[in-house]
């Protein structure tokens, strides 16, 4: 007798629609939805925010999504999902910053590809950029990776880059322009 998987009512709901539900109806299963869709990218997020710490990434995607548990009703519904879920991963960062006055960047260093000999040196091309890419980020000061991570490798528009740290668009374009030359002064060290 084959197995039926049960539809989850809230398929086809809006990020904002699901928090909503979770804040009314605190409904597991609008939760459920939400981390789907956002645990990998948060994730991702806290790991180039905190410079490629694996374990504290994954402990920050949690304690974030716990707070989106225990706190939905704090989503203001004029605001689109993601604003707020950046929000609220880009004050953790600041947070964690705080907390352990990080001053150093810690150095990364690349893993080689082991297959296909023959390109080989594309894909260690590749790797080492990768890792002076993040080296780059890495040194740069909170405000300023903040801006570039949520920019380049988030791919979030200035409005919502502005919205998520707090400060007028301008100073978003400012950042980005500051993090950008301190970026490719890195490469030109190189």
């Amino acid at each position: 007798m084959p197995v039926l998987l049960q539809r989850n009512p809230y398929d086809g709901f809006s990020d904002e629609a699901l928090v909503q539900a979770l804040a009314g109806l605190r409904d597991e299963r609008a939760f459920a939805l939400l981390y789907d869709r956002w645990g990998a990218r948060m994730y991702r997020f806290f790991l180039r925010m905190q410079r490629r710490d694996s374990a504290k990434a994954e402990d920050m995607t949690q304690d974030l999504f716990l707070k989106i548990i225990e706190k939905p009703h704090y989503f203001d519904t004029s605001r689109r999902f993601s604003t707020w879920i950046y929000s609220i991963a880009a004050n953790q960062c600041k947070n964690e910053y705080r907390r352990k006055n990080i001053l150093e960047p810690v150095a990364v260093y690349p893993e080689l590809p082991d297959d296909d000999a023959e390109h080989l040196p594309e894909k260690l091309d590749r790797v080492l950029h990768e890792t002076n890419l993040q080296t780059a980020i890495d040194q740069l000061d909170e405000p300023y990776r903040q801006v570039f991570v949520l920019r380049w490798q988030e791919e979030l528009p200035l409005r919502d880059i502005a919205d998520i740290a707090g400060i007028p668009e301008g100073t978003v374009k400012s950042r980005l322009h500051t993090a950008l030359k301190k970026v490719s002064a890195h490469f030109h060290t190189l």
